[in-house]
């Protein structure tokens, strides 16, 4: 159980967060409806705007909890320190722990039985979340937050499945990501789904993809490509529940590149120079290939 108190003796969250003109947008965007999209590219402060609507909801009295729901890096590295960061009054209650041997379910018990404010998980502990019915009574009417939220992109995902079970527990629902649509316009239906359970897109994907996609090549493979004039509908669709910002409005300083220059250990770099000439190499426990060259350079961005 991993859970911290952010009571000092300083200066408050008001007076510390001074939010920029998008932000205030975005805070009386997501205040202004029960539920909301925020795409906003990373590095924007989309945690402190969602952390700035929960403060505002619970001091209203709407809400008194909030499940945040991300990758693992993000809840460990990011929302604890952002609720340290920002001074707010809140306990945290970090739900994680190996599902695979006792004490790490135990671990996960106690974090989740704790007494706190907000509680983070990560999508993969979700089908265990939803065997916990009694806990779970504590989110009734509280605020649920999907970060990263492509990570549900899939309809047939167990995560995805489980999450959809949860919506009906909560009074205030969100979803945040910097990059919503990954692969196509497709990935945003399980998406838009948590916010308003099928109103916008349908209530199942066969139904979104019959009235905006057509199918290609083989059926086995389920590729789809857009019909024409669907992406404005789909963005008509649901420009009441996501707000997004162009460039300008944003009203950013010019992008400053500063390269960095990173030595590889020995291991590494026969690795990366294998896959960057080749498009294959040889690991210990596998073998690694690439299709093309943008697959082999997303590969080595990831080294």
């Amino acid at each position: 159980m991993s859970v911290t108190q952010s009571k000092r003796q300083r200066k408050s969250f008001a007076d510390i967060f001074i939010p920029k003109k998008y932000q205030i947008e975005a805070i009386k965007w997501c205040l202004s409806r029960p539920a909301a999209g925020l795409f906003l590219a990373p590095g924007l402060g989309k945690t402190v705007v969602m952390l700035a609507v929960f403060d505002m909801l619970r001091k209203k009295g709407i809400v008194k909890k909030m499940l945040v729901v991300s990758n693992r890096r993000i809840i460990y590295n990011v929302w604890r320190q952002e609720v340290n960061k920002w001074n707010l009054p809140y306990t945290v209650s970090l739900v994680h722990g190996q599902s695979k041997n006792v004490a790490g379910i135990k671990k996960k018990e106690r974090a989740l039985d704790a007494d706190a404010d907000i509680y983070l998980i990560n999508f993969e502990a979700l089908t265990w979340l939803i065997t916990r019915p009694r806990q779970l009574k504590k989110f009734a009417g509280g605020m649920l937050v999907a970060d990263e939220s492509s990570k549900i992109k899939t309809w047939k995902r167990k995560r995805t499945k489980a999450l959809k079970s949860l919506l009906p527990l909560f009074k205030r629902r969100y979803i945040m990501s910097g990059c919503p649509t990954p692969k196509s316009l497709m990935d945003l239906y399980a998406q838009i789904y948590m916010l308003d359970m099928g109103k916008a897109l349908g209530r199942i994907i066969t139904e979104f993809r019959n009235s905006y996609f057509y199918q290609y090549g083989e059926k086995a493979h389920g590729l789809y490509g857009l019909l024409e004039g669907s992406e404005e509908k789909i963005y008509a669709k649901i420009k009441n529940l996501v707000i997004r910002f162009s460039e300008d409005e944003l009203d950013l300083p010019p992008l400053i590149e500063m390269p960095r220059r990173i030595e590889l250990p020995p291991d590494a770099r026969r690795i990366y120079n294998e896959l960057e000439q080749d498009f294959i190499t040889f690991l210990k426990t596998c073998t690694l290939t690439v299709a093309n060259a943008g697959a082999a350079q997303q590969k080595l961005r990831q080294f």
